[in-house]
């Protein structure tokens, strides 16, 4: 799981959530590290019949991509991945690619190399559109 620190950062980027059954996210208000959450089914069917009452919620929560979820939004945003063991076997790295560019982001987890890869296209993308 990433850390409230990187989850806080995917969100600046442009992370976005609609909630689904079983995503994770922490309630940064209630505790300093936040306290994790899983929805639901009971929060999501009443999260989709009114999502308006649940939007100052949504924005104070903070969503915890799994490893599907990061490498899906990596796909979404037009970028391919590669994912593996560093050389050493003991880290991992997740390889970016698209339109002749590239990138990697090496972390100790699977999940937090995923994480900052996705938080680099964040990042590239947001400094072409300003």
């Amino acid at each position: 799981m990433i850390s409230l620190e990187t989850a806080k950062k995917l969100k600046e980027a442009g992370l976005e959530w609609e909630p689904k059954f079983g995503d994770y996210y922490k309630i940064p208000v209630v505790f300093e590290d936040g306290m994790t959450e899983v929805m639901d089914i009971k929060q999501v069917m009443s999260y989709h019949k009114n999502p308006e009452e649940w939007e100052e919620s949504i924005n104070s929560f903070v969503f915890i991509p799994r490893l599907d979820q990061l490498l899906a939004e990596i796909e979404r945003l037009g970028w391919e991945y590669e994912l593996r063991n560093d050389e050493a076997g003991i880290d991992y790295v997740c390889f970016v690619f698209s339109e002749g560019y590239n990138e990697y982001a090496h972390a100790n987890t699977p999940t937090n190399a995923a994480a900052e890869a996705l938080l680099w296209i964040y990042e590239r993308r947001n400094q072409h559109e300003s």
